[in-house]
């Protein structure tokens, strides 16, 4: 799923915690829904089935083209809702509009886990923006920060069954990482992580003994590259079953060849995208943009 936005723009309250937000002076939301058209058309020409969906007028939520950090949907017909950090982007969340993707796509909810009450008790976790889910083996990798609180972790846990890796980060100023999704991808048999980012040794060889003990072809991004949203990618499907690494044109940029050979040495294909208004201003790069559907698909009686 993809949203196209009403009212994006420069967020005055995310950006206390995400260095990546920069003002551009304009009306944004044309150009941004440019942007965001784009990414939707490159996906569906690698054969990714993509949603795209209008955001409402009202209220206004200039981060609406961020849908990940909102919800997670799960292969047993689960859907997550999540404590948000900031008032306006607690505005996104909309039962209502996943009910309404479900039918369109011919999907099935099991159940919905409300979290949002977290937030009355300032536990915040921000959806695959904070968690780096590894589906396959049930292991979610989470950096801690103002947007993703150990108490919210552990409840996430225990509701879903995973195993979770935690760990303390820092940005080339010397705050924390606000999203894990930002220094790491985990796909079904490659990874690439900044290993940098992360400030613990002892929690860099875990989390990286972690990933190639369940058999990841791991790919070491740097804090600059990690500053360009290479990190920022997300695996998916074609309409075959093949699997494609969707990240965005600046992040592809600064990759080095020997980087994408080994992100692709096993078969996985990069797909790009260029949504420069999106990444400026909104701070976030492609993977945030799409929120994954894994529901399993409506039976039909006979």
């Amino acid at each position: 799923m993809m949203i196209s936005p009403k009212s994006f723009g420069f967020n005055e309250q995310t950006a206390l915690s995400n260095p990546h937000q920069q003002r551009l002076d304009g009306e944004l939301n044309p150009t941004a829904v440019g942007e965001i058209d784009h990414a939707a058309n490159v996906l569906k020409a690698a054969g990714v089935h993509v949603a795209l969906v209008d955001d409402t007028e009202d209220p206004k939520t200039p981060d609406a083209v961020f849908p990940n950090n909102w919800f997670s949907t799960h292969e047993d017909g689960t859907v997550v809702l999540y404590p948000m950090a900031t008032p306006n982007r607690r505005a996104e969340r909309s039962e209502e509009l996943i009910h309404g993707i479900a039918e369109i796509t011919g999907l099935e909810i099991a159940k919905i886990i409300d979290l949002s009450y977290l937030e009355e008790e300032g536990e915040i976790l921000e959806g695959t923006g904070s968690l780096v889910l590894d589906r396959v083996n049930r292991i979610a990798y989470a950096a801690l920060s103002p947007r993703t609180t150990p108490r919210a972790l552990q409840i996430w846990s225990e509701q879903m069954g995973y195993r979770v890796i935690s760990f303390d980060t820092v940005d080339k100023d010397g705050a924390p990482v606000y999203h894990a999704n930002v220094l790491m991808s985990v796909g079904t048999d490659t990874a690439h992580i900044c290993l940098d980012a992360i400030v613990d040794q002892a929690k860099r060889k875990e989390v990286l003994g972690s990933l190639e003990e369940t058999g990841h072809k791991v790919t070491i991004i740097t804090a600059a590259q990690m500053a360009e949203y290479a990190g920022n990618a997300l695996e998916l499907l074609d309409g075959n079953g093949e699997r494609i690494l969707a990240m965005s044109k600046r992040a592809h940029t600064s990759l080095t060849p020997d980087q994408i050979s080994s992100m692709t040495s096993t078969g996985v294909r990069i797909v790009t995208a260029s949504i420069p208004t999106v990444e400026t201003v909104g701070g976030g790069s492609l993977r945030c943009t799409v929120g994954e559907l894994f529901l399993p698909q409506k039976t039909t009686s006979a």
